[in-house]
């Protein structure tokens, strides 16, 4: 698990941190929806954000079980955190999301590093 903790650290580049977000949405448990406030009255709303290095379960079909508990699992997670995401330059997934970190603004934890541990993420670098 190490070896992917470091992949996590290297990527944080502080020119792609947005530090005033809200969650609007939590679809699965390796996507989000979220409002960036850029300042200067600037905000980007609904933007997608696929979560870097994981893969969870789907929510339809045949892993809905265990997509649901793995979104559920990221739910309690962020629940009344202040989040900061750190996204992978301007790298997108084929679905046009961007790519993100999700880093707890207090104790500096590192979410998609948490989920890793939940037996339905499994590591997925693009």
């Amino acid at each position: 698990m190490e070896e992917y903790k470091e992949k996590f650290i290297l990527v944080q580049n502080e020119d792609y941190c947005y530090r005033k977000i809200t969650i609007t949405k939590i679809y699965d448990g390796d996507t989000i929806t979220v409002d960036i406030n850029l300042g200067l009255n600037i905000n980007i709303n609904n933007v997608h954000i696929r979560l870097y290095g994981i893969n969870t379960a789907e929510i339809k079909g045949t892993e809905k079980e265990n997509g649901e508990a793995a979104r559920d699992l990221l739910i309690s997670y962020l629940k009344d955190r202040e989040i900061v995401i750190y996204t992978i330059n301007d790298k997108k997934d084929k679905y046009g999301r961007l790519l993100g970190i999700l880093i707890d603004k207090l104790t500096n934890e590192n979410y998609n590093y948490k989920m890793l541990q939940n037996n339905n993420t499994k590591p997925y670098f693009i």
